[in-house]
Parts: C-alpha cells; structure tokens; sequence
C-alpha cells in the first residue's frame, strides 16, 4: 500500500539490523518505541503518553527484513515486505509475463483516448466523473489545492504495479482490500478500488490478449456495508435557512476597499489573512496580485459565489457533475426552465426541470452580479474539489445549521417532489433516473402539512376534478 508521509516517518530502506530503543511487544513480529518522556519507555507496563513508533520485522526469502517506521501501528502490522516481494517480482517478470501496471496502463490509454465502453457489449463511455475518480485510485495524486501528504490515497500502480498480473491472486487482492478497510475507507470507496481492478482484468483477458484466463477478484470479500444511507432530507424552509447562510460570493466583493488595501500591502500569510478577514486564503492571493476586479468606487466582482451551486442542488437535483456543467444559455428564463445538456446517464441527457421561484431569484441575482452573461458556466469554481462542501460546513456551521451534502441535497429535491404530488414516473424523468428502482431510493418522507391527512389530500384531488362532495 502507498503511505503518506504522516504514516511513515523514515522514508530510509529497511534494514537487517535491529533498530535502536525499540521493544518487542506481544504481536508476533512488532516492535515499538516509546519516547523518552513517556512513561511507558522505562516500563512496559505503564500507560503510554506519547505518539509511539512501530517497526515490523518478517522472514522474506530468508532474510530478516524490518519495515519503515509505522506511527499506526495497524499499518506496522500489515506490512508484508511488499517492496522486496516487489523486486523478486521485476526480476521474474520477463518469465511469469506483463505486470499489473503494464496492462493497466495500456487500459487507461483506451479509457483516455475514450474507445473504453464502461459495459460490454455498449458503447456508452465512462463518464467524466467516473474519469476523474479512477484515475485518483490508479495514480493517486490528491486534490492539487491539497497540500496534506495524508490526503494522497493508495495508487495501486504504486502498490501493486510490478507483479506480474498472472501471480497475482485472490488471497493478495483480499489483503489489498483488508488493507483498505484498515486505513478507514468507506464501503463505496473500496468498491471504487475494486471496480478499477476489474476493468483492468476484463481488459487482460480479452480474446486478443488472453493475458489472464480468470478474474480472482470475484469471490473477494467485501466489509459490510457503512450502513451511510442519505437519510438526511431537509425541509423546504431548512433549505431555504442553508443557501442564505452562504455568502454571497468568496471574491472581493466580499471585502471593503480598505481590507483590500490592507491584504495588498500585508506581509502576513495568506492563512493568517484568510482567517482574520472570512475568506478563504486563495482568494487573498487573488487580491494580492490583483487578478480581482476591485476599485473604490466600483466593486462589483466577477468571482461567482456558491449561492447558485447549491440552489441547482436543492431545486433541480442536480448531480454534482451536472452542476458543473450547467450553462447560462440553458436557463430558460420566460419558460421556467433548466435544461441538463449532459448527464452521466443517457436518461439523463437534454432533460428539462422546472425552475420554481426560490431558484429564479437566486439565479437572477447571480447572473446580474456576474454581468448579464450571455455564454458560460454558472458555476465556474471546481464541483470536484472538496473546497466546496468545506466552505459551506464553515457557514452552516457558524450559522448553527446542520450541515447537507450534495448528495444529499439531491435527495432532498427527490422529497420535494413527492411532497408536492409527483408521480415516481415524473420524478424519475427529472432526477435523470435510467429505472424507477433507482428513484425508489431516493424518496424521504417530509413532514405532512398541519391538516392534511391521507383522507384531506384525497377529497381535495376529488373536489378539483368533480366538485363539491358535499352537494
């Protein structure tokens, strides 16, 4: 598995020798230090105070080899001397045949270059989203504004890429998974790692190839389910208290001429400004090399704000992709209307929502902050960054609001409709829902309107069409 540099101390090779100050414990093969101060490093049987370091020692070809420096000692444990295995692997890969990274880059050229259906048989390709997620579980690579070392998942190209695909099998992909469920991911985040494993050796053993004659990943096990249901739904006046919470824009608008001023000619970081002033640090060197329309007199800036993200989110049901995407030129302001040009599912494409009156408001306002723009993004600011859920945590959080995601303010639409009398055919057709299986999930009962009882909504509906029951 890929570490990140919080996980491993020393990034020096590991050696033959017993390590200095460090103790074997009661696991087979583990052995820890304790820092000077603790007291635990005097007596063993004293409570630890302090952030230990783990070493693993195993017998690989023979040979005694110790690991890197763990500071999680589950990670200390599960070190197999993957990287001596690694090397025996490079050497017998000429004879056992192509290694897993080979055939798994020469897979992503096919997905890259777009000839890659996602189903056998169909020529729909992966979509962008689905693009964008496997690339960071084969190659790793965090969110670019991310500096954490912590941040950077495995890259199975790292971890895995020099065996020989043939070698490798189901009781060494149950490990990776083992792995993975140790380090704390989600239920959906390892089946990600294992679809991308999937599609590499439905590729191998293609009849052209034959590179593999099975797939060991079908009887993996997989852990139980997080039991992570989007049960949370808010209510329409919630949504309403959530998208008022969010500043109207994290650009200079935001700011006074004279915090302006004071940022420019600041020698302080651009962290320490960010905090003092509410905004977010990249904005504050946006402001300091002037990239930001921003005078005295005129202050209007052209950043657009997270308002109209998550307006889309709550009142259309936008995927998080689909939000991304969504244009000027597709909001139909005489017909009411929102058209989804491009979805990740054919049902989803070219469909129409309709635009109720919150989101025309906030939309409205938005498109005359930002200039009256007759083509481009509504959104321009990256959906794929985490930066976007995190801003409006900050807000809902100083706001004393419970905090959504985009998910599940999708959901929450899904609730909106029912509420308001949508067939489960209807609302299928604007959640961009392939089968009404799929809709079914996404239903949440809202609370029922003071009055209205199951017998109230019936004879209203009755009422309407034949008149009054009562005569």
């Amino acid at each position: 598995m890929q570490l990140g540099r919080d996980d491993v101390v020393s990034s020096r090779p590991p050696s033959n020798s017993m390590p200095d100050e460090y103790r074997k414990t009661r696991a087979t093969g583990l052995y820890v230090r304790h820092s000077r101060n603790c007291p635990a490093y005097d007596d063993e049987a004293r409570r630890c105070r302090c952030e230990p370091s783990y070493r693993t020692r195993r017998w690989i070809d023979g040979k005694a080899r110790w690991s890197p420096v763990f500071k999680d000692r589950g990670s200390a444990v599960s070190w197999d001397g993957h990287e001596a295995k690694a090397e025996r692997s490079v050497r017998t890969s000429g004879r056992d045949g192509p290694t897993f990274e080979d055939v798994a880059r020469e897979w992503w050229a096919l997905v890259e270059a777009g000839t890659y259906a996602r189903r056998r048989g169909r020529s729909k390709q992966l979509s962008e989203t689905t693009i964008a997620d496997y690339k960071g579980v084969l190659f790793g690579g965090a969110d670019a504004g991310d500096t954490k070392p912590a941040a950077r998942p495995m890259a199975l190209i790292h971890r895995c890429g020099r065996r020989p695909i043939a070698a490798l099998d189901d009781s060494y992909w149950q490990s990776i998974i083992d792995e993975l469920v140790r380090d704390g991911k989600s239920h959906s985040r390892i089946a990600t790692y294992l679809a991308v494993i999937r599609h590499v050796y439905a590729y191998a053993r293609r009849p052209n190839l034959r590179l593999v004659t099975n797939d060991p990943t079908r009887e993996l096990e997989m852990p139980a389910n997080d039991g992570k249901v989007r049960e949370r739904v808010a209510t329409a006046d919630e949504a309403a208290k959530l998208i008022e919470a969010l500043p109207v824009s994290d650009s200079a608008g935001a700011l006074s001429w004279e915090a302006v001023t004071e940022i420019r000619a600041s020698s302080q970081s651009a962290v320490a400004l960010g905090q003092r002033f509410g905004v977010s640090d990249a904005l504050v060197g946006k402001v300091r090399r002037a990239e930001l329309y921003k005078t005295p007199d005129g202050r209007r800036s052209r950043e657009t704000g997270d308002r109209a993200g998550w307006g889309l989110a709550f009142y259309t049901g936008m995927r998080r992709s689909e939000i991304g995407r969504a244009q000027w030129p597709h909001v139909f302001w005489e017909a009411d209307e929102i058209m989804v040009a491009k979805s990740k599912s054919d049902a989803g494409e070219g469909r129409r929502v309709p635009m109720v009156g919150p989101l025309k408001k906030i939309l409205r306002e938005e498109w005359m902050r930002v200039g009256r723009p007759e083509t481009g993004r509504i959104v321009k600011r990256s959906m794929l960054s985490g930066k976007w859920q995190a801003r409006a945590d900050a807000a809902w959080e100083r706001a004393g609001l419970a905090r959504v995601t985009l998910h599940e303010a999708r959901h929450t639409y899904a609730s909106f409709l029912m509420a308001a009398g949508y067939n489960l055919k209807q609302i299928q057709e604007y959640l961009g829902h392939a089968d009404l299986v799929t809709t079914g999930r996404y239903i949440k009962n809202l609370p029922v309107p003071r009055g209205t009882t199951a017998r109230e909504k019936l004879e209203a509906y009755l009422a309407a069409e034949i008149g009054n029951l009562d005569a």
